[in-house]
């Protein structure tokens, strides 16, 4: 990975910052006992990863779009409308979380369904094709 410059590092504090007010405290078995980090383009790993090693068969990754910017984007929804960004490492009420970082959902997958995804394609992520929407976007 590329070494973060200041400029960059300014853009990671401001998307942390603006999602601090929805940042919630989930229950523990949800929690994943890591420090807090950013994760930068690497949403689809960090869904992934939080589905698969913390094997909570009632969550489901979800794969959608950031609205206002069109790019490809993966989370985590809970039981009791809860969800887990993997980039920003934290919590959040879902109403919270679509509204703010101005989300559109377009598929989810069961933690069977990423397991089966990942054996047919040796791909731990973008399983839906972005392009076709990308593309009547403009």
């Amino acid at each position: 990975m590329s070494k973060r410059t200041p400029l960059i590092m300014q853009a990671i504090q401001k998307d942390i910052d603006q999602m601090k007010p929805f940042e919630i405290e989930p229950p523990d078995q949800y929690k994943t006992g890591k420090a807090k980090r950013y994760y930068e383009k690497q949403c689809h790993k960090k869904a992934w990863d939080y589905m698969v090693y913390s094997n909570h068969e009632e969550g489901v990754m979800v794969q959608g779009l950031h609205s206002d910017m069109g790019v490809p984007h993966s989370w985590v929804e809970l039981p009791d409308d809860i969800v887990f960004d993997g980039v920003l490492q934290r919590f959040y009420n879902k109403d919270d979380y679509y509204r703010e970082r101005q989300i559109i959902k377009i598929v989810e997958f069961t933690l069977k369904e990423i397991l089966q995804k990942y054996e047919e394609t040796g791909n731990i992520g973008e399983w839906f094709d972005f392009s076709e929407i990308a593309r009547s976007r403009g």
